[in-house]
């Protein structure tokens, strides 16, 4: 079986570490790159016939990342806009959903921050957590609830 896709992230948390049939059943992980920008610009000159200039493919780059399978939508005889048009936001396009699910995974992270972030103590435990604390006397008390904000910041 091979497992591919632009969201390695479910790849990761529903194949490879699920504990299922399939755990630790990997044999081989092949990394495939994005093409930088010289290798965009060759593969579309090469494969698709695309004549863009410099600032329109730099354009396109930004917008689809070097991944082939976009970069093998593009047309020839279209502007790099009408391509980011099309690809996008046609309803047919290949990347039109994109944006909705990523929203959609975005929208529910923040809603777990607000819950996990009412007080000004959760704020600092969520910060903590997220980029550690230097040890100090009342860090350890910190977490085990035992301090608080003002104990943190007066002395």
């Amino acid at each position: 079986m091979v497992v591919c896709g632009s969201l390695s992230s479910w790849i990761v948390k529903n194949i490879i570490e699920n504990t299922g049939s399939l755990y630790h059943r990997v044999t081989y992980r092949l990394q495939v790159k994005p093409f930088n920008l010289e290798q965009t610009n060759r593969f579309l000159k090469e494969n698709n016939g695309v004549q863009l200039t410099q600032k329109h493919i730099l354009k396109l780059y930004m917008v689809l990342g070097g991944i082939p399978l976009y970069l093998g939508q593009i047309k020839k005889g279209k502007s790099s806009d009408q391509i980011i048009d099309d690809i996008c936001f046609n309803g047919e396009g290949l990347l039109f959903d994109e944006m909705k699910e990523y929203a959609a995974q975005l929208e529910n992270k923040l809603k777990v921050f607000q819950m996990q972030t009412q007080t000004r103590k959760q704020i600092f435990l969520a910060f903590v957590s997220a980029n550690g604390v230097n040890p100090n006397k009342h860090s350890e008390k910190l977490l085990s609830n035992i301090v608080t904000l003002e104990d943190l910041f007066t002395e």
